[in-house]
C-alpha cells in the first residue's frame, strides 16, 4: 500500500539523517481521487515531494518534485500540487501541516563525465592548434 511504502521511505530517510515526513492526502487521476500517502523530504533548506509508488510505476517526475513540477503529460498536463492535495482534515486537528514544497523540482548537480561534457571542445582546440603549427611551419619554410 502507499501508506506502507511512504512509511518505509520515511524510516529510510530518518536512518540516513534526512528530514522527511509522510503526507496523507488525495491523489487525483483524471476526475477520480483516491486516498494515498507520499513523502516530503527536506534538503538544502527546501521541501520536495517524493511519491515512491508513482516513481516505481515509471514516472521519474515524482522523485524530488516541486509544487509546479509537471507530473502528468499528454492531453492534460498537470502539476504535482494539482494531482496531490494534502488531507487537511487529518492535519489541522492534530496541529500537523504538510510542509510547503519548493516551487520547482530539486536541482540535481550535473554529473556528466568531463570528457563527455568537454570532449568536443578539446578536440576542436587540438585541431586548431595543429593547423596553426602547420601554418607557421609552412610560412617559415617559404622564407
Amino acid at each position: 500500500s502507499s501508506a506502507g511504502v511512504a512509511a518505509a521511505f520515511t524510516y529510510y530517510c530518518m536512518a540516513n539523517s534526512i528530514e522527511s515526513v509522510t503526507v496523507k492526502g488525495l491523489v487525483y487521476d483524471g476526475s477520480d481521487s483516491t486516498v494515498e500517502y507520499w513523502n516530503a523530504v527536506r534538503t538544502g533548506g527546501s521541501w520536495y515531494a517524493v511519491d515512491t509508488v508513482k516513481y516505481n510505476q515509471g514516472n521519474k517526475a515524482y522523485l524530488m518534485a516541486g509544487s509546479a513540477t509537471q507530473v502528468v503529460t499528454g492531453e492534460s498536463p498537470e502539476r504535482f500540487s494539482t494531482t496531490h492535495v494534502a488531507d487537511l482534515e487529518l492535519s489541522e486537528p492534530n496541529g500537523l501541516n504538510a510542509p510547503s514544497l519548493n516551487r520547482t523540482e530539486y536541482p540535481y548537480p550535473d554529473d556528466t563525465p568531463f570528457l563527455e561534457k568537454y570532449g568536443g571542445w578539446i578536440i576542436l582546440v587540438l585541431i586548431i592548434a595543429i593547423a596553426a603549427v602547420f601554418m607557421v611551419k609552412a610560412a617559415k619554410g617559404d622564407e
